[in-house]
């Protein structure tokens, strides 16, 4: 399964990725940018010891193809799933922050392992809402197939989760003021980061968000 993402900008295709996100391994290496690197701007707690931070490799041909375009421009923006495909138009930023998701969700970074799940069941453009109810059954379910009992009636794993992406978030964004001309990206990222921030900060008091749409 893959899913495609086609950005069309002043009517004409300018870019198309597909992605699997039930992947194994990084991408192909696209460039030998000092960036991509793992010792630019690598992460404090980072275990990896590589050549190239795996993130930055998945993320080198799309930044590369974005790199000058500006976050509140408006693209057309198609997204085809194996059971949908939606279309919107959307500033750079928006539809760039969803595919960057995906692309991050589904890679090798084992600080962003924990959204595989999620990643293979790809929203496109989700709502706060939308992250908020997909993360936290992913969380409940993954611990119940464990028979992690402790865990499920303990958000402090996720915490500390959403913790470690915020990290992640900061430092790939350093390394992508490296490689931009604009702030398209950038700004992708930086939304991405809200999202994590909202969804893992009192994660507990956002119950009562949802908690009317379980109410019978």
């Amino acid at each position: 399964m893959t899913i495609c993402y086609k950005f069309s900008y002043n009517d004409t295709l300018i870019a198309e990725y597909r992605i699997d996100p039930a992947r194994k391994g990084s991408l192909p290496v696209s460039t030998a940018n000092e960036w991509i690197r793992l010792e630019t701007h690598k992460c404090p707690h980072c275990p990896i010891n590589e050549e190239y931070c795996p993130i930055a490799v998945d993320l080198a041909a799309v930044v590369e193809c974005f790199k000058d375009k500006i976050s509140y421009d408006l693209v057309d923006l198609e997204v085809t799933t194996e059971h949908r495909t939606i279309s919107h138009q959307c500033s750079f930023q928006r539809a760039l922050s969803s595919l960057i998701g995906l692309i991050m969700a589904s890679g090798e970074c084992p600080y962003t392992r924990f959204l595989r799940p999620v990643a293979k069941h790809h929203l496109p453009l989700a709502s706060n809402i939308e992250q908020l109810i997909r993360v936290l059954g992913n969380h409940y379910i993954s611990h119940y197939i464990q028979q992690d009992y402790i865990s499920v009636n303990n958000l402090e794993s996720l915490h500390q989760n959403y913790k470690n992406l915020h990290i992640v978030n900061i430092y790939i964004a350093r390394r992508l003021q490296l490689a931009c001309e604009e702030d398209a990206s950038i700004n992708a990222l930086v939304h991405l980061d809200l999202i994590a921030k909202n969804v893992g900060a009192n994660i507990e008091d956002k119950f009562e968000d949802i908690k009317e749409l379980f109410e019978l």
